[in-house]
């Protein structure tokens, strides 16, 4: 099983949060439209957007089903 030590030296490491926050920004969505899309209540998303908390793993559930994130193991 593989660790985030031995990933290639190119490819830096993503955090799941990282990818996250990310792709919200990419697809310019407030707190507000995405809590609609996900179920995931806005306060939450706003705190994480402003990096005053993290996710919960049900909330990070329901944000990354809302995006169409998909958890992959590198290849």
């Amino acid at each position: 099983m593989g660790n985030a030590a031995s990933h290639p030296p190119d490819k830096p490491v993503r955090t799941i949060s990282e990818v996250i926050r990310s792709t919200i920004q990419e697809r310019k969505l407030t707190a507000y439209a995405l809590a609609k899309l996900s179920g995931a209540s806005v306060d939450a998303i706003q705190r994480f957007l402003n990096g005053e908390r993290d996710l919960s793993l049900a909330n990070a559930d329901k944000v990354a089903v809302a995006l169409s994130l998909e958890l992959a193991p590198r290849s």
